[in-house]
């Protein structure tokens, strides 16, 4: 079922909606400066258009697993170092992400500061080069968040299509869920 298309979501598969919406993140993440930090010469950007297609994420649920379970713990421990409940509050500096097993290419530096300027890179008319936005790492976490969501809700329409179905709050944005608690 990982790899089947769908009719009703445009031949679109779960594997292929499970690497988009982790490539979101990925490129967010993977395009942060080296640990030595940003210089006038180097600024950070992130270009979400330059995704990874055909890859095994798409195709393998047991790597897609590993590759989720990757990213869960590299954001788990990096939410840990942030100050959530005052997004105003400056923290300068980066946190390096590692585990107790030998490094890799995810143990890369990512910023304590939701604030952290990033130059986003959007393709708006596919004629023309891309277009700059100016954008913090805090507003970029959010979009990915939220992108996965609607890809979530993507997902449930092909399970259930295919039988499975999901729980009701799968693939509904928080703000939905708040304002439907708020009216019960």
């Amino acid at each position: 079922m990982y790899t089947k298309p769908s009719v009703l979501a445009c031949q679109g598969t779960i594997g292929k909606h499970v690497r988009h919406l982790h490539d979101h993140y990925r490129l967010l993440l993977a395009t942060f400066p080296p640990a030595q930090g940003l210089s006038q010469e180097h600024q950070w950007s992130v270009d979400y258009d330059k995704r990874s297609r055909e890859v095994p994420m798409e195709s393998n649920i047991d790597y897609a697993i590993e590759e989720l379970e990757r990213l869960q713990f590299r954001l788990e421990r990096h939410v840990v170092s942030l100050n959530l409940d005052s997004p105003h509050k400056q923290q300068n500096g980066t946190a390096t992400t590692t585990s107790t097993t030998a490094a890799t290419e995810h143990d890369i530096p990512m910023p304590y500061d939701l604030l952290q300027p990033v130059t986003l890179l959007a393709t708006i008319d596919p004629t023309k080069g891309p277009v700059c936005f100016q954008s913090t790492f805090g507003r970029e976490l959010w979009f990915c968040s939220l992108h996965a969501v609607h890809h979530f809700a993507m997902i449930k329409v092909i399970c259930a299509e295919f039988g499975m179905p999901l729980t009701e709050g799968f693939g509904v944005a928080p703000s939905t869920l708040k304002s439907r608690m708020s009216h019960q």
